[in-house]
């Protein structure tokens, strides 16, 4: 079992360095560190503690076992489910809960936010998921899941930000639902 500071003191580090690159994009009215802070902690810790149970629960419906760090079968069954646990269930719960933070923050208010609370909340969730591979695994694995999965969660993020800024922004005849 790692030791716990070096593991949060690891983790705090290289989700500082990504939010500093993220924030570097904000540069015309940037979002107070206060509430990338609160988006990225409860939005993403939020989005994780859902993430487990919901893939728990696709992994018994699927009868596989979700550990990306293991041996993957790759038949038909654990495609699926590893595509809904990890896809399509991982995204909409980090979606929920940025949009939920934007909703409580009330700072949404130009284009580039969406894609900045988007990434924020995935952030979050990647260095909270960190902690948990770490303990699982050991701190070995830290500087590879900031090299690879962190940027990774990030873009998907991107993705659906932007369609964020789009449902808050596209149509003028309408306010937007965000």
């Amino acid at each position: 079992m790692p030791s716990i500071l070096i593991t949060l003191l690891g983790v705090a580090l290289g989700t500082g360095i990504w939010l500093y690159v993220l924030r570097r994009y904000d540069r015309v009215e940037p979002e107070a560190i206060r509430h990338l802070l609160m988006v990225g902690i409860v939005g993403g810790g939020a989005s994780l503690v859902a993430a487990v149970i919901m893939n728990g629960w696709i992994g018994g419906r699927f009868g596989i076992y979700l550990d990306t760090l293991g041996t993957v079968d790759l038949s038909l069954n654990n495609l699926v489910g590893l595509t809904l646990a990890t896809g399509v269930v991982e995204e909409t719960l980090k979606l929920i809960a940025a949009i939920l933070a934007t909703r409580w923050l009330g700072d949404f208010d130009e284009p580039v936010d969406g894609m900045i609370y988007a990434m924020t909340t995935a952030l979050g969730f990647a260095a909270f998921e960190n902690v948990l591979y770490a303990y699982q695994y050991g701190n070995q694995l830290l500087l590879s899941r900031f090299l690879w999965p962190v940027p990774a969660h990030m873009a998907y993020a991107a993705v659906w930000g932007y369609g964020m800024v789009l449902a808050r922004y596209a149509s003028s005849r309408r306010p937007g639902w965000i």
